[in-house]
């Protein structure tokens, strides 16, 4: 069969995903805008993109709810997978 069974290289990225939320919140519930934003910007490099950070500010304001300086899991998930789509 041509079926591929994805599912455990999803839960590898989901725990990743996890992993690097942990790592970047330091034991608290949330990560800082900043930490975040060198994440990303680290990430866009090594796909040889330029990530702005106009349109980095532009970005997180759309998926930012609250609009603090400070990110929750869910808006830092949304953030990650846009990363993780490159």
């Amino acid at each position: 069969s041509d079926f591929i069974d994805m599912s455990s290289s999803l839960l590898l990225d989901q725990a990743k995903m996890v992993q690097d939320f942990q790592r970047m919140a330091g034991g608290h519930h949330l990560v800082s805008k900043e930490d975040f934003k060198r994440f990303y910007i680290a990430k866009a490099e090594d796909f040889g993109m330029v990530a702005s950070d106009r349109d980095l500010n532009r970005q997180m304001k759309r998926f930012n709810a609250g609009g603090s300086e400070w990110l929750t899991f869910d808006e830092f998930a949304v953030m990650y997978l846009k990363v993780a789509a490159w």
